[in-house]
């Protein structure tokens, strides 16, 4: 994203406020999401952050797609999304971590844990494959949207999991 950021205009001081602003947003999501935790319960927290998360990922995909580049516009919604997004982000990931250390059996953590970034590294390596693939700024707006289609299907597997299945407690791990 700061290969991104710096395509379409943004100097070195820009992106280093934009980092700034996306840390703080995870800050707060970090934040909140106890507080929204004892509120509402797991799942409805973990629901509401990853669909806060797509929300804001979609305006900057629509954005990326649609609106002149250069515009304010287009600035404001990459902006805002990008920013915004870190707080789903940083709330999701500590609700799925509570999921996880209260329903995974000590003797099966290891496993869990090692298959889950094994996951993630695997996914980390393919968005290295996509930007190497469309290294063009303008071809951005493919990862872009492959990002937030993958963050969607996340959403709702953890929405059917998490709501559909017979016993919802450990439903999501499964």
């Amino acid at each position: 994203m700061i290969a991104y950021f710096k395509a379409v205009g943004f100097s070195d001081k820009q992106v280093a406020l934009v980092s700034g602003a996306c840390t703080f947003t995870g800050i707060v999501g970090t934040f909140i999401s106890p507080h929204l935790v004892r509120r509402i319960g797991l799942r409805w927290a973990g629901n509401a952050f990853l669909s806060q998360e797509v929300f804001y990922l979609a305006l900057v995909v629509i954005a990326i797609h649609l609106v002149p580049v250069h515009s304010v516009a287009f600035y404001l919604a990459l902006l805002a999304g990008t920013i915004l997004a870190r707080a789903g982000l940083c709330g999701f990931d500590l609700v799925q971590t509570q999921m996880i250390q209260e329903g995974v059996g000590f003797e099966q953590l290891g496993i869990y844990v090692g298959f889950q970034f094994g996951l993630q590294n695997a996914f980390e390596l393919g968005q290295y494959g996509l930007t190497t693939i469309w290294s063009d700024p303008d071809d951005f707006k493919y990862p872009a949207t492959m990002s937030l289609l993958i963050v969607g299907m996340s959403l709702a597997i953890f929405f059917s999991h998490g709501y559909l299945k017979p016993n919802p407690i450990n439903s999501h791990l499964l």
